[in-house]
């Protein structure tokens, strides 16, 4: 069994050691990373509570009574917001006392460096020790670590302790200087790792309506009347919790941010997209329900004008958000004699924190692609473009017999089930009036090969237009085509 005294210890114990290593084991507490990047001025001067780190020594080892030995701490992610009070460590399972040592307790001298990224704890005993596992333990208090804002403002961003033993005292230990060990390598452990604790989400919601062209004048509403939802938001507190906040008292939620209060709304910026706006007139808020028909209290709405139309609206509420609750951006229709034109607004939503230490990260997206509600034929008799091998020519004439330009999607029905297939635009852009012929070889080029073969077949013919006439011609040899009529709404 080796001995660590003063005198002689020193030279032994660094011979026997130079093959081993000490351990540390730790188990790192998860700091909620939205406890950073605030707005709040010295975001370093905000201290962490660290998880407690146990020392072992490589071998079992005897510590004479009136021996010092030295531990140092050195951080690596954060800096020492002071040198910690000597009641915060144990030696050989005894807690440690500032003073004189007793039989009992072990004295701990705690001395930080200049630069605060180790400390150095001198333990004099005033009693023989066995040491082995536990030999030295560190049990950080909330005020002890700090500068870890660019640390643990990331997810998996981590606060670690490396820990050394000496028998002479080491008087240079500051981060540029070696730290030094008779376990080498040094041991090392996690204290602190940053973590997710709320996530926001953006999305097009349940809804489902169009901008109605049946209605007079043609997309002056909504087929849900009198609105429409452009999307939603949603932050959701992360399952399984133990994320917590800076001082570890609790679990960061939207109800508990890092000083313990909830948070104090939301701001959300709705941007329609390249070359869209939003209907003139119309009145842009916020709903907790997808009939937007209750609004979120003590919120601000955003009217649109003709100078505004094509900008983005934001609105805000002092409501504080509650975990797993969607909210719906709704927008009312347009006044009289304006019409509403299809759009699919970015919905950027910002949950505003209740301490400005605190950053909870933005939810972004594309919300709802609300557009025309249009207009469907069904063809009952449509001429595969394989005929066109056998000197039979396949063509549907398509009319807009609309209001409004629009692109002209056609897909295959199934013979079999009826199963409508994908549809995939035929005709781009035919203007109101407008009217194409188009071959069924240069559609099922587009679409695909017919299911129907050599037979007659079914397609599904639609387009976002308040008006859509659709003629099935079928030509033989160098006669004329003819149309058949066994096609609904002609």
């Amino acid at each position: 069994m080796k001995k660590l005294n003063l005198i002689c210890a020193s030279i032994a114990l660094l011979a026997a050691g130079a093959a081993n290593a000490g351990t540390a084991v730790s188990t790192a507490t998860k700091i909620a990373v939205e406890n950073f990047g605030g707005s709040a001025a010295a975001q370093d001067t905000l201290a962490v509570l660290g998880a407690p780190i146990s020392y072992s020594m490589s071998t079992i080892t005897a510590v004479n009574s009136g021996s010092t030995v030295y531990f140092t701490v050195r951080l690596t992610g954060g800096k020492f917001a002071a040198a910690p009070g000597a009641t915060n460590f144990t030696f050989g399972g005894q807690a440690c006392i500032a003073g004189a040592a007793t039989t009992a307790n072990p004295s701990c001298a705690v001395t930080a460096s200049t630069d605060k990224s180790t400390i150095k704890v001198a333990v004099t005993t005033a009693a023989s020790y066995t040491l082995g596992l536990g030999a030295f333990t560190w049990t950080p208090i909330a005020a002890d670590i700090n500068t870890v804002n660019a640390t643990l403002a990331a997810v998996g961003g981590k606060v670690s302790a490396a820990i050394g033993l000496v028998t002479l005292n080491p008087t240079a230990i500051e981060a540029t200087d070696t730290q030094a060990t008779i376990d080498a390598p040094v041991a090392t452990g996690d204290l602190a790792v940053g973590a997710k604790a709320v996530n926001g989400v953006v999305a097009a919601s349940a809804y489902t309506g169009k901008i109605d062209l049946t209605v007079s004048p043609a997309a002056s509403d909504f087929t849900t009347p009198n609105y429409a939802v452009l999307g939603s938001y949603k932050f959701t507190d992360l399952a399984a919790g133990g994320v917590k906040i800076r001082s570890g008292a609790s679990d960061y939620t939207l109800a508990n941010g890092s000083a313990a209060s909830a948070n104090a709304g939301a701001s959300v910026v709705v941007t329609p997209g390249a070359t869209q706006s939003f209907p003139v007139g119309s009145v842009v808020s916020l709903h907790t329900n997808v009939t937007c028909s209750a609004a979120v209290a003590a919120t601000t709405t955003a009217t649109v004008t003709a100078g505004n139309a094509a900008t983005a609206k934001t609105v805000t509420t002092t409501t504080a958000l509650t975990t797993g609750t969607e909210y719906f951006v709704c927008i009312t229709k347009p006044t009289a004699t304006n019409l509403a034109t299809p759009i699919q607004a970015t919905i950027a939503a910002t949950v505003i924190p209740g301490s400005t230490n605190d950053l909870i990260a933005s939810a972004s997206g594309l919300g709802y692609n609300l557009g025309y509600n249009g207009s469907t034929v069904d063809v009952l008799t449509y001429w595969p473009g394989a005929l066109d091998a056998y000197a039979y020519k396949g063509y549907l004439r398509i009319t807009n017999t609309g209001s409004v330009k629009a692109n002209v999607s056609l897909a295959h029905v199934s013979p079999a089930d009826g199963t409508v297939g994908t549809a995939k635009v035929i005709i781009a852009d035919l203007m109101p009036g407008q009217s194409k012929l188009i071959s069924t070889v240069a559609i099922d080029a587009v679409v695909g090969v017919a299911p129907s073969n050599l037979e007659s077949g079914r397609v599904k013919v639609t387009a976002p237009t308040d008006g859509l006439r659709v003629q099935s011609l079928l030509q033989t040899g160098a006669d004329a085509p003819i149309e058949y009529r066994a096609n609904n709404g002609l």
